[in-house]
């Protein structure tokens, strides 16, 4: 349906006035547009593991001990390990004085890899990371490698240490030099086997209060900004500090600013180390994140048990997932039918990743009784899809739908499984407009489907669909009131409770001198009598100015 108007123009049609036009039409869009996302729900994560690992898969060193191990598949075809390592005779709590990230490489996934060099060594103590790097958390996007990972120096101690003194917690002041020095960097390259840029300042720095940050974690949001995960110490004055505290912080480029979003990451009313070793994604439209609990506060399980916790699409609201446990700590059962018991069984997750999917878990393994670590390479198995809809990531259960061609299209032919890397994607400041009232967002109004944006008199003008009803949507098959009945003549609609969020909707427009501020008009097209089609709503409205007149065409809906 469309209707033909015309308005009077006076206004010269140059460039300036066209970037006007297409910054007002990308600010209209905060007003109407959401950005939620409908998730598949309930994964189960222990159904994408074996019961038993193989020690075929142990990424380990002879005289280092490894952990925290990443991989990534480079431009070479080869897969490369990205992870912490120091000497075996430092001991296990050697991770904080004398740890370096290494690089090794394996034709396979699971192995064997061989070390290659040392990727981020030490570097002197004129630099914040001049002693230690730990913890890496590896990002490939567009083409360049973002290497996060944690940084240190000490007071120069060690130095003079022989090669077998292990540092220990309770006994040496040292070792709390170094921990509470950690900040957080960023390393960038080009390619796996080159050299890494490294910035003689952190990317997360301590601020008033914080002791010392670490651990970071960075994923990209379905929107395409990038958010890190990572803790920090309270500062309460004492040597080790007070409470640990989990943080988000939000940046729309991989090297950052992030800045904090002032929103915890995961909480726990009573703990004072709530998790630790964490690990997000995004699947199916949901965030996921893998956590150590490292206090045993979550569950009857063993101190140290690996949960799975989930959020909302933009990661800023966590809770404990349906199907909680995912590894139970204390002992490993391998494929040659041994067993061995664990102080540390899954230590610092991190995922092989191919189009989005996990494709195998990277975790750190410390045996009891034992000063020694390792890493194992476990391949996970594809989640099935939880609805009957078709799956919002493509996997090879995907063959299993039948397509329409624009579906097969859009899930086939997609450049990427993440929005913000089609060519096509933009990303935009949303500004919050005024002259619109909501009735104190109680639903009962609603303003949505813009038009594109006409600048003319000097000013914008904008058609929308717009509802104003005194209860909000009830659903048509609502119990609870009485959207329509049967008499002689048939059905009888009521013309006031609507089904969904558009019924009873018509096409309002409003204008504005700047586009910020709108004043609304009022109706541009009201819905007619029964039963001339759009009588139950008008809406989804466009615009279409040709040879000196406007077309608006827009959906009817309500039929005889």
């Amino acid at each position: 349906m469309f209707q033909e108007f015309q308005l009077k123009n006076n206004v010269e049609n140059n460039e300036t006035e066209n970037m006007k036009k297409i910054k007002v039409g990308l600010v209209l869009m905060a007003l109407f547009l959401s950005t939620s996302t409908m998730a598949q729900k309930g994964l189960d994560f222990t159904k994408l593991l074996p019961e038993e690992w193989s020690k075929s898969t142990i990424i380990s060193e002879e005289n280092y001990n490894v952990w925290g191990t990443n991989i990534v598949k480079g431009k070479d075809g080869k897969y490369h390990a990205i992870y912490s390592r120091w000497p075996k005779s430092r001991g296990h709590h050697g991770w904080v004085t004398h740890s370096e990230i290494a690089h090794a490489v394996s034709d396979k996934l699971t192995g064997p890899y061989e070390f290659r060099n040392v990727v981020l060594p030490a570097r002197g103590k004129q630099y914040w990371d001049g002693d230690c790097t730990h913890n890496p958390h590896i990002m490939e996007h567009e083409g360049k490698y973002y290497l996060y990972y944690m940084g240190n120096r000490g007071s120069g101690f060690w130095d003079g240490t022989p090669a077998d003194r292990m540092p220990s917690i309770s006994d040496d002041e040292e070792w709390w030099v170094n921990r509470n020095n950690q900040r957080i960097g960023l390393a960038i390259a080009d390619d796996l086997n080159g050299d890494w840029k490294r910035f003689d300042q952190p990317l997360i720095n301590v601020v008033e209060g914080r002791k010392m940050v670490s651990t970071p974690v960075v994923s990209q949001r379905l929107d395409g900004q990038f958010l890190m995960t990572y803790k920090y110490v309270k500062d309460d004055g004492s040597e080790r500090g007070g409470r640990v505290v989990h943080v988000t912080a939000i940046s729309r480029e991989p090297e950052g600013p992030f800045v904090d979003t002032d929103i915890p990451f995961i909480t726990h009313p009573t703990a004072s180390f709530a998790i630790d070793d964490h690990l997000e994604w995004v699947y199916n439209g949901n965030y996921y994140c893998l956590a150590k609990d490292s206090r045993g506060v979550w569950s009857d399980h063993p101190e140290g048990s690996t949960m799975l916790f989930e959020s909302d699409d933009m990661g800023l609201d966590w809770k404990p997932a349906k199907n909680f446990l995912v590894i139970e700590a204390g002992e490993i059962k391998w494929t040659d039918g041994t067993t061995t018991k664990t102080k540390r069984t899954a230590d610092m997750p991190k995922f092989y990743m191919e189009d989005g999917i996990p494709k195998a878990l990277i975790v750190a393994v410390l045996p009891k009784d034992s000063e020694d670590s390792y890493s194992v390479v476990i391949p996970l198995k594809t989640p099935e899809p939880g609805t009957e809809a078709f799956p919002y990531q493509v996997t090879e259960y995907s063959d299993d739908y039948e397509l329409s061609a624009a579906i097969d299209r859009s899930f086939n032919q997609y450049p990427s499984h993440v929005n913000a890397e089609n060519e096509l994607y933009s990303q935009f400041r949303y500004t919050k407009l005024t002259g619109f009232d909501y009735n104190d967002g109680d639903a009962t109004v609603t303003r949505r489907d813009p038009s594109k944006i006409l600048f003319e008199n000097g000013k914008y003008y904008v058609w929308y669909t717009k509802r104003d009803t005194p209860i909000p949507p009830v659903g048509r098959f609502s119990n609870d009131y009485k959207i329509m009945e049967t008499s002689e003549d048939g059905l009888v609609w009521n013309d006031t409770i609507p089904t969904t969020d558009w019924d009873l909707g018509e096409i309002w427009y409003a204008t504005s001198e700047d586009g910020f501020h709108w004043e609304e008009q009022g109706v541009a097209v009201a819905r007619p009598a029964y039963p001339t089609p759009g009588w139950r709503a008008v809406a989804t409205p466009d615009i279409l100015k040709f040879k000196g007149k406007y077309y608006l065409y827009s959906l009817v809906s309500g039929k005889k």
